[in-house]
């Protein structure tokens, strides 16, 4: 599990830097968001392994992700170019931190 905080921490922080060429960072986030969902599938494996906060975080992580994606895929509320790549960003981040909460627990 801490392979997956590295992995996650790379993946997000090229993203973030790559945003600075906008072009760039909106072909890169598809990367970081494929290799979240891969580690989501890991995380749930060892679900039931995880302590009860992160439980509760990871499952609040699922709920907003799907929303996010509802909200790209409806194209209602994604009018603002910044709410349409800086929400996902914050959801990454917050994929970012439950790694990190995850490496902590080991």
């Amino acid at each position: 599990m801490n392979k997956l905080f590295k992995i996650n921490l790379v993946l997000f922080s090229i993203t973030a830097a790559l945003y600075l060429i906008v072009y760039l960072g909106m072909l890169f986030s598809m990367v970081l968001g494929a290799a979240q969902i891969l580690m989501s599938l890991v995380i749930l494996y060892y679900f039931k392994t995880l302590s009860k906060t992160t439980k509760i975080l990871f499952a609040f992580y699922l709920i907003l992700a799907a929303s996010v994606l509802s909200l790209v895929y409806l194209n209602s509320v994604f009018d603002n170019v910044l709410l349409y790549f800086g929400l996902p960003m914050l959801t990454a981040l917050f994929h970012l931190y439950i790694t990190y909460r995850i490496k902590i627990e080991r």
